[in-house]
């Protein structure tokens, strides 16, 4: 293994994603009308169902070694955060049954193909992350109605939400490696501003070895990389197909500045800034736009373009070729690159929800 130098400037590309099917059914045996909130992770993007009356069928595809799939049921006294119950499957068909105590925890009641999180070596990492967690939680319920409005409460809530990451990151270092942690360090960790990125790359070279040949450990390594880009670093050079024009376009071929969005339908934050891009290459000719869709639906991909008549390049994830950073489930991602690469904007080091710092930035690229 070569020496960890701190940084990976290289974005991973495949030629397709490897994917496969899985079918679920859920079933929940209740004493009261009420709801399960679902959450479904597919490797590429969450989903939200919810269980009540009838049985709940999932079928979609995954690119992950396991599909997570989490329950949610408020807290029967109203205290955040709801319980949760969670399991895997990589299973072509499982099924699960499901009930909630009278304090309102979802409980498994049987169950065929599905592994829970304590199975896959959830039990110790929560314990060794129970005293942050609890911290943050407490206080979230205690001052909830002042965030927003007291700024010393809600940067103290910050502070002790960074907490109970950095404690998440510890546990993932010092514990035994397993599944579990590495999901989590891919969901929670690889694309989070509070960690360091030099300690998550070494966590990911030393704890997840296991994992280097699997889709996740290279979407890992991307959102690591994407989550604290810094300007000046470069990106390589990727291709693909225009699913509007079906023309194979590559980064370097557009031969101009380049503007890249990453976007979903579900998303509507995305659409909106969408919409302002949208303007902005109308007011800059001179700049390229390229924006990658990651919906599992490319035909509402395609549609929603034209009815938007969002104007430039469109790739979308299910073609292959796209570094699996744009496959980040914190969309939007939004980055402003030079013609030899270099990264002279990056969304996620804003606060930019206007896009002001980015019409500035332009502005002064451009000299307007």
């Amino acid at each position: 293994m070569k020496q960890l130098l701190g940084i990976f400037l290289l974005f991973s590309s495949f030629p397709a994603i490897c994917q496969e099917k899985f079918n679920v059914e859920l079933h929940y045996e209740k004493s009261k009308s009420d709801t399960i909130y679902v959450t479904v992770d597919n490797g590429i993007e969450e989903k939200e169902y919810f269980l009540s009356d009838s049985p709940l069928l999932i079928e979609d595809y995954y690119t992950s070694e396991f599909v997570s799939i989490q329950l949610y049921h408020a807290r029967n006294d109203g205290n955040p955060p709801s319980y949760e119950l969670g399991f895997f499957t990589n299973a072509e068909k499982s099924n699960a049954t499901v009930g909630v105590e009278s304090s309102g925890k979802p409980y498994l009641i049987k169950r065929k193909n599905l592994f829970l999180f304590e199975e896959m070596g959830s039990e110790k990492l929560n314990e060794f992350t129970k005293k942050a967690y609890d911290s943050f939680w407490n206080f979230y319920y205690e001052n909830v109605s002042q965030f927003g409005r007291n700024d010393s409460i809600t940067a103290a809530a910050f502070a002790l939400n960074k907490a109970h990451n950095l404690k998440v990151t510890e546990a993932i270092q010092q514990l035994e490696s397993s599944y579990y942690s590495f999901w989590l360090f891919r969901k929670q960790i690889a694309n989070n501003p509070d960690v360091d990125r030099e300690v998550k790359e070494k966590i990911l070279l030393t704890k997840f070895k296991s994992f280097e040949d699997t889709y996740e450990y290279n979407l890992a390594k991307d959102l690591i990389f994407g989550a604290q880009i810094k300007l000046g670093e470069k990106i390589n050079d990727f291709e693909s197909v225009d699913i509007v024009t079906n023309k194979e376009i590559s980064l370097s071929s557009l031969e101009k500045p380049l503007l890249l969005m990453s976007w979903a339908t579900w998303c509507a934050p995305c659409i909106k800034k969408m919409d302002i891009l949208k303007d902005v290459a109308l007011k800059y000719p001179e700049m390229d736009v390229l924006f990658v869709n990651k919906d599992t639906n490319m035909e509402k991909a395609k549609n929603l373009i034209a009815k938007r008549r969002i104007g430039g390049n469109h790739f979308s994830y299910l073609n292959g070729g796209i570094p699996t950073l744009f496959s980040d489930q914190l969309i939007p991602k939004i980055y402003l690159i030079d013609k030899d690469a270099t990264v002279i904007y990056n969304y996620d080091l804003g606060p930019d929800a206007d896009l002001k710092i980015l019409n500035e930035t332009l502005a002064k690229y451009f000299n307007q």
